[in-house]
């Protein structure tokens, strides 16, 4: 789908109250100025989410399970090619958030997750790497608490 048609469907729900458009708008937006503030002779990375990968019916879980993941952040440390983020297993399970990774990977299938724990540790490490340019995608999708 074009992105000004993308945008203006958007919108349109926005004007609608959608409150989940708001923040669907805001995320286009932010990647809409990522990529025109790219110098001209510099190569734009391929960062296309398949939005139709979470059928309609997954969506509210997937929506709340990364709320529950942004939530559960204690740390996030900058890597070359992303973030590794710490999380609190209170917050969000292991499951869960190896749950959300079978999600993730599907509609941002340029980005690489891994997930890591550690013995009894009450904490795991999610690490979200991709290409060049993916840092923008992921300060936007897991901003700093």
């Amino acid at each position: 789908m074009p992105f000004a048609l993308l945008m203006t469907d958007v919108l349109k729900r926005v004007e609608a109250g959608d409150p989940k458009a708001v923040k669907f708008r805001n995320r286009l937006l932010r990647l809409f100025l990522f990529i025109t503030l790219q110098e001209p002779d510099v190569p734009v990375p391929v960062l296309a989410c398949n939005l139709k990968a979470i059928g309609p019916a997954e969506r509210p879980h997937y929506d709340e399970l990364v709320e529950r993941i942004r939530s559960a952040v204690r740390n996030r440390r900058a890597i070359s090619d992303g973030y590794v983020f710490k999380l609190d297993s209170k917050t969000v399970s292991l499951p869960e958030t190896a749950e959300w990774i079978g999600m993730e990977r599907l509609c941002c299938p340029f980005l690489t997750l891994q997930l890591s724990a550690f013995g009894d540790r009450t904490d795991c490490i999610l690490t979200l790497t991709g290409p060049e340019g993916v840092k923008p995608f992921l300060d936007a999708e897991f901003p700093v608490p």
